[in-house]
């Protein structure tokens, strides 16, 4: 068995890539390819450090098709790797995960609290905006206000892709990270960091540290501080000592008549909660990415049946394998997990990089061929792309 492995370079300079994809031999267990990506417009733009617009994002697979995406672009292709569609519009930005259907497109355009559709021709057909989800506002509390309408999104009036025109910490609240069609139809999405004022306050005077170059001196003493000091600070808080603030994390279940349901949610995330799956049995997943911790529950009524703490730093990415055990990323690690015994089988560093960290993953179905060494390479072949 093959998977696709999508990583995120952290801390990378401009210039160098910010991301790969991976091709894993499960069986050999070796990879076997690192294939380099087409870069995200406006990477140069971008000040953060540690994710953001960097490197490759969320995998999908319907029937012949397989696509990937940038935090900027949709990328299309049949199961030889010939490209099919290249997609982007002003309104999609900080895309984190897909899912292709029959004939459309569903994306998460994290960036200013958007789920959006696409034909496959790139044509907006629908977007549902987090901050309506009337359910999300009336059960948990998040008190939030729409700040874009529905027809400033289709006419893409401000070009999210490009961070200079906007302010993330006002138009990131709901942080919609993740989304899974699920056996029925329904998509489930993740809300992984449902923000109030203080943590938007908190994140404002962050990103204007970044802008000013003084952040940097602000990491530079908490590594000293978790090396030498605080030595028993458990890494499944993150990088930094203290976290100032916290948010929700949430789950939600759209139907096919676009009817949004709360499914699941909880308090005390500091960082964003990924990757949310419906597994083979009905039940679901999802990562507490702040404690390093599997959530498996119910997707009828939220009920959480169990919570595993793996002690991993900071968990994102997560697939079922024909097995029933899963694949779950920690860094430039992976964790095989048996679901069933609630243990950890084994941990595979696949790369001796220490930029690397995991984003997703994909079978790699046996009848699709190998994706190419090179992306720049195919679409300067077979479908230049400028990506503007």
């Amino acid at each position: 068995m093959k998977f696709l492995i999508s990583t995120t370079n952290r801390h990378v300079p401009f210039g160098q890539p910010s991301g790969y994809m991976f091709v894993y031999d499960f069986e050999k267990k070796e990879v076997i390819q690192k294939n380099t990506i087409l870069e995200a417009p406006f990477l140069k733009e971008n000040p953060n450090p540690r994710g953001g617009m960097r490197g490759l994002k969320g995998f999908s697979i319907y029937k012949d098709k397989i696509a990937f995406v940038t935090s900027s672009t949709i990328f299309v292709y049949d199961k030889n790797w010939k490209p099919v569609s290249v997609i982007f519009h002003p309104s999609c930005a900080s895309i984190h995960e897909l899912v292709l259907g029959e004939n459309e497109i569903w994306v998460t355009s994290t960036d200013n609290d958007q789920l959006l559709c696409f034909d496959y021709h790139g044509k907006l057909l629908k977007n549902l905006d987090c901050r309506k989800m009337q359910p999300l506002l009336d059960d948990i509390e998040w008190k939030t206000l729409p700040f874009i309408s529905d027809k400033q999104i289709h006419q893409g009036n401000i070009n999210f892709r490009d961070p200079r025109t906007h302010d993330t910490v006002e138009t990131d609240k709901a942080h919609i990270n993740s989304v899974f069609r699920m056996t029925n139809g329904d998509l489930l999405i993740s809300l992984g960091l449902l923000k109030n004022s203080d943590f938007s306050s908190l994140l404002s005077i962050k990103y204007k540290l970044v802008r000013y170059g003084i952040w940097k001196y602000f990491i530079a003493i908490n590594s000293f501080l978790r090396r030498y000091v605080f030595t028993k600070v458990t890494e499944t808080k993150g990088e930094m000592i203290i976290q100032a603030a916290k948010g929700y994390s949430a789950v939600a279940r759209i139907d096919k008549d676009l009817n949004v349901r709360l499914v699941m949610h909880f308090f005390g995330s500091s960082v964003p909660s990924h990757s949310v799956r419906e597994l083979k049995d009905g039940s679901g997943i999802y990562l507490n990415s702040t404690d390093g911790e599997l959530i498996h529950f119910s997707l009828e009524n939220g009920e959480i049946y169990w919570r595993d703490k793996l002690g991993s730093k900071f968990l994102r990415g997560a697939r079922e394998l024909p097995d029933g055990t899963l694949l779950l990323g920690d860094g430039s690690s992976f964790l095989h997990y048996d679901l069933k015994n609630h243990a950890l089988l084994s941990k595979h560093k696949f790369t001796d990089e220490t930029a690397p960290s995991v984003f997703d993953f994909c079978p790699l179905p046996d009848d699709f061929a190998l994706p190419p060494v090179s992306f720049q390479e195919l679409h300067d072949k077979n479908m230049p792309v400028t990506q503007i």
